[in-house]
């Protein structure tokens, strides 16, 4: 779709990112309805944009919308917005390639859900590279009974694992005692993993920390647990001072060495999200919780981010981002440049129209309070007046 010709023309590679149905999917999920200060689908998006992406109040985004189309209120952009929270998650879905660091997937939950393998879309060959809190047999069994992968830090006080004897019973690992038999070399242990009537199998790579590294992964452990009003057991101490990583991969696919590297290489998602909370405040937010406008808030940072993401990679694709092989930049400057480029195109789309001035100052105008805006009395005004007998040309207040 053409944008009107007073529209910023750059606005078109923010939707070229976008699925090809996003407008029809916005009267599908009633997002749109009927035209009035906002017309289409598309300045729908606009304004979700303002709010979302570049963080201006309801008031503000109104003012915008004033300038361009005449008098609207921030109680009707509220509303409007509200009626937009499932068309923006239907345009939104996010994880993080790591050859690309690109975002892949994404599910928004309330703060009573952890975290979870079900919130994504995986299928057989999936090969999924995963922290201390997804050790849940719950999930981790039935992902690998149906063909998935993972590699996931191990932790040996949230998650059993067995082995099995000669008669083929079930014995829970003793890590301590296994670990001590590896005398501070690396090793892999074969393991089994059990989520009710289902077993699978799998491996722990055991790399022990560096002697500076062991002391300060044990301080860590006493503090913790002084925390939590204990003292740290002996045992608890001496786990502490490995690197423990469960996988579903065999040996002869991922060696001791390259899981400890691999495992490593998870500190990109951490910068995406870290680049993702400076540049673009994704952190921050700005509704009441629990409220439709605070999902549609993160909904729709998450969809600038992925659109901004999205932007960056097809504009630089010729450089030598990808993890697959040596870098020579990260995509920190560049995502900073695109950013700018969208917010001022986020921005372009409502130019002003002289004629509705008074429309912005009234969108714009603070409510109706008890206690009137502050002004200069009277008798004060008359002094300053041009005329008067005495010079006072500037009322000045220092503080």
């Amino acid at each position: 779709m053409k944008l009107p010709p007073s529209l910023d023309n750059r606005f078109e590679t923010f939707v070229q990112a976008l699925p090809e149905d996003y407008q029809q999917q916005a009267y599908e999920f009633k997002a749109f309805a009927r035209s009035r200060k906002i017309r289409s689908p598309l300045q729908l998006l606009q304004l979700v944009m303002l709010y979302c992406g570049l963080d201006l109040s309801l008031r503000n985004c109104a003012g915008e919308v004033a300038q361009y189309q005449g008098y609207l209120s921030d109680t009707a952009v509220k509303k409007r917005l509200a009626a937009c929270v499932p068309w923006v998650k239907s345009l939104l879905s996010i994880a993080i390639d790591l050859i690309h660091l690109s975002l892949r997937q994404v599910e928004i939950t309330t703060d009573k859900e952890g975290e979870h393998l079900d919130h994504y879309v995986l299928e057989s060959g999936d090969v999924v590279l995963i922290d201390r809190d997804y050790n849940q047999p719950r999930t981790l069994v039935p992902l690998i009974a149906r063909g998935g992968e993972v590699v996931l830090r191990y932790n040996a006080h949230s998650m059993n694992l067995f082995e099995q004897d000669e008669a083929g019973q079930r014995i829970k690992m003793d890590w301590e005692a296994r670990l001590q038999s590896l005398n501070r070399q690396p090793g892999c242990v074969p393991v089994c993993l059990y989520h009710g009537d289902q077993r699978v199998s799998g491996y722990v790579h055991a790399i022990a920390l560096p002697p500076e590294k062991a002391a300060e992964a044990r301080r860590k452990a006493k503090q913790r647990a002084r925390k939590k009003g204990r003292t740290a057991r002996e045992k608890t101490l001496y786990l502490s001072e490995w690197v423990l990583i469960f996988t579903s991969l065999a040996p002869e696919q991922l060696r001791t060495e390259t899981a400890s590297a691999l495992y490593r290489v998870r500190w990109q998602v951490e910068l995406v999200i870290k680049r993702m909370k400076s540049l673009l405040k994704i952190d921050e937010l700005r509704a009441h919780k629990g409220t439709p406008l605070a999902e549609l808030y993160l909904q729709g940072k998450l969809l600038y981010a992925a659109v901004i993401q999205k932007i960056t990679q097809r504009r630089f694709a010729a450089l030598k981002r990808t993890m697959d092989h040596p870098r020579q930049l990260t995509d920190w400057r560049l995502w900073h440049s695109v950013a700018d480029e969208v917010k001022a195109s986020i921005k372009a789309c409502f130019p002003r129209r002289e004629r509705f001035i008074a429309d912005v100052i009234k969108s714009l105008c603070e409510r109706p309070r008890k206690r009137s805006l502050q002004a200069l009395p009277s008798d004060i005004l008359q002094l300053i007046q041009p005329g008067q007998r005495l010079e006072v040309n500037d009322v000045l207040s220092m503080g």
